[in-house]
């Protein structure tokens, strides 16, 4: 809510539309007018708020609700008056492969990348994604799976994984149990919730693996005498896009080890294009022949 007052008192009030917006039109050249934003009609109220940002930048009327004071001459159009709120608080967390399905996040079960996250206000605090409800904003996960709402105010809100680039995957776990892409909590706008994880089950039908070797004779065939390497860290990478593999930027979908007869498998895979690294640094490599 914005108001409008002279030195008689209110004139006007307003409230700003969905974009922010606000206009006091057909004022009086001459007169000194004042421009009020109530702190209180932010959502979820003053607490959880910060002013960043106001036209005099609160040194001429400095005070809990940052007034503006300005004159008009005939046929002036005044401003942009423009007022900025930030919260205080951080949501998020990490998107993750659950290969097992156990709904929590165990040991090489790693982010998922680019996924979409959003954020409403939920206005009447029902937990539901409806008309009265505004998307306030939205990040991607990193190569990490991990995704971060800064500067949140106090109020309630809807944390909502876009799935579509999730196709071929199980819901197995979110904060509040109900495994349904979303989660509704409440902040007190100084409070972080940096624990609202999702983790997604591939059900897909492809598998990538077979045997890390000591090749003996570096002829890269495996000799009737050359044995499985056991214990050896190996890692599947998947294309982000460009066609072009380089580990160092591409997201890691799950890193196991060679058993006790340097077999390896990865399973439940979606279509897609993958990268399979094994880790040459690994200290149960034979130091013969491997540096």
């Amino acid at each position: 809510t914005v108001t409008l007052s002279t030195a008689s008192g209110v004139v006007a009030t307003t409230q700003t539309d969905v974009n922010g917006y606000y206009e006091f039109p057909d004022l009086t050249a001459g007169v000194q007018y004042t421009i009020t934003v109530d702190t209180g009609s932010l959502p979820g109220g003053a607490t959880g708020w910060s002013n960043t940002y106001d036209p005099d930048n609160g040194t001429t009327n400095p005070n809990s609700q940052y007034p503006l004071a300005f004159t008009l001459t005939a046929g002036q159009i005044s401003g942009p008056y423009n007022f900025g709120y930030t919260g205080n608080a951080d949501i998020g967390d990490t998107i993750y492969y659950d290969w097992n399905g156990d709904g929590s996040q165990g040991t090489g079960e790693n982010g998922i990348a680019g996924v979409d996250v959003y954020l409403y206000y939920d206005e009447n605090g029902d937990g539901l994604i409806n008309g009265s409800d505004t998307l306030a904003m939205v990040e991607t996960t990193s190569i990490t799976g991990y995704y971060l709402f800064e500067n949140v105010p106090g109020d309630n809100w809807i944390v909502w994984v876009d799935e579509t680039s999730l196709t071929g995957y199980t819901q197995t776990a979110d904060p509040d149990g109900t495994k349904d892409g979303k989660y509704a909590l409440t902040t007190d706008g100084s409070t972080d919730e940096l624990d609202v994880d999702f983790g997604y089950q591939p059900t897909g039908f492809g598998t990538i693996g077979d045997y890390v070797w000591y090749d003996s004779n570096s002829n890269g065939l495996q000799g009737s005498n050359e044995s499985g390497l056991p214990n050896i860290e190996v890692t599947l990478y998947v294309d982000d896009g460009d066609g072009i593999f380089n580990i160092a930027t591409e997201p890691v979908i799950i890193t196991t080890t060679t058993d006790a007869n340097g077999n390896y498998l990865f399973t439940k895979l979606i279509s897609a294009t993958y990268c399979v690294d094994v880790d040459t640094a690994d200290s149960d490599l034979p130091t013969d022949g491997f540096g």
